[in-house]
């Protein structure tokens, strides 16, 4: 499921403000690119790297243009460079985790994530993200604590419910995964990766593929 990009960093408004005065204005292009003009955006995101290739909000920014252009190797190259050049700034750690795990990566997305549950554990899909990576490293016990979690604060996200029931099915606690694959279909209803697994974990089908997903 694809997801929402993370959104503007109203907290680097200044930065942004100072950067129109310098460079081309990094968060233009997104906005062009919405309107439709294409070419017009990336060029001006392009033009911002490289004027302030050491800026990371000028590879964030991108980042997102080239997402919204259905560039994902460019989203994940920039969204990486973003994370490196910022160490402590959530957005840029939290992008480059997402687009890690869409690339399907997600076991590298883990230091990324790591950075942010030290300095904001509760931020966004946080969470969901921490206990795929964590279940895709073969470390079950902590993701199956780190999916508890997040559903103990976000009980309708399907995503981790239908995840934790993939973890709950690969370690034989079968009646504890059809549980979690029915909670999966309560929360969204004609989910049809949870329902195959009903099915196999019922014995009238073969298992499905897979240890659950990314966002």
């Amino acid at each position: 499921m694809e997801p929402a990009m993370p959104p503007a960093r109203s907290s680097r408004r200044r930065t942004v403000l100072h950067a129109a005065l310098l460079v081309p204005l990094p968060c233009l292009g997104p906005l062009l690119i919405h309107g439709g003009r294409r070419d017009e955006g990336l060029a001006e995101m392009r033009r911002a790297v490289e004027a302030s290739p050491a800026w990371a909000i000028t590879h964030s920014w991108y980042a997102i243009g080239l997402r919204q252009c259905d560039d994902a190797p460019g989203a994940l190259a920039e969204s990486l460079k973003a994370a490196e050049l910022d160490l402590r700034n959530l957005d840029d750690q939290y992008l480059a985790a997402w687009e890690v795990q869409l690339a399907g990566r997600a076991a590298e997305s883990l230091p990324f994530i790591e950075r942010i549950a030290t300095l904001q554990p509760d931020k966004d899909l946080t969470g969901f993200l921490r206990a795929y990576a964590l279940q895709r490293n073969g470390r079950w016990s902590a993701a199956e604590a780190a999916c508890r979690d997040f559903l103990a604060r976000h009980p309708t996200h399907a995503g981790s419910w239908f995840n934790l029931g993939c973890g709950l099915a690969e370690a034989g606690r079968k009646d504890e995964a059809r549980a979690a694959f029915e909670e999966t279909l309560r929360q969204e209803p004609g989910h049809a990766a949870a329902a195959a697994w009903i099915e196999a974990l019922a014995g009238s089908a073969p298992a499905p593929s897979g240890s659950g997903g990314s966002p």
